[in-house]
């Protein structure tokens, strides 16, 4: 839900009459999106004490080509599950996240594509 702040904001930029001149610099200096109230702050980002948990399976490989976007290519028939909890985050607070990554290749480099 907007706040009263980021509301303000937006209509303090609509009456300027910059609504819609945000340059390619400006969107890339941003933090995140969107641009009147980031979803989280410019970093650096320090993460202290986190906790992991990584289960790594094997899967059907014809299903894990049919979920990993061309131009990666999976690296092998494996999928890893990871559970993260990170109790001291710099800008965050104390939060936990989990999810599956696949190793893929891309243009021969090792790259991660998380699957959501």
């Amino acid at each position: 839900m907007a706040t009263f702040a980021s509301m303000r904001r937006a209509f303090s930029i609509y009456n300027r009459k910059e609504f819609g001149l945000l340059s390619r610099e400006k969107i890339l200096s941003m933090p995140s999106i969107p641009c009147i109230s980031p979803s989280y702050p410019k970093g650096p980002f320090y993460f202290k004490d986190r906790e992991y948990f990584i289960v790594e399976y094997e899967t059907d490989p014809r299903r894990l080509k049919q979920v990993v976007p061309w131009p990666l290519v999976p690296a092998s028939n494996r999928i890893l599950y990871e559970w993260i909890n990170m109790p001291d985050s710099s800008g965050f607070g104390s939060y936990s996240e989990s999810g599956c990554v696949v190793p893929c290749l891309l243009n021969e480099e090792p790259v991660n594509y998380t699957l959501s």
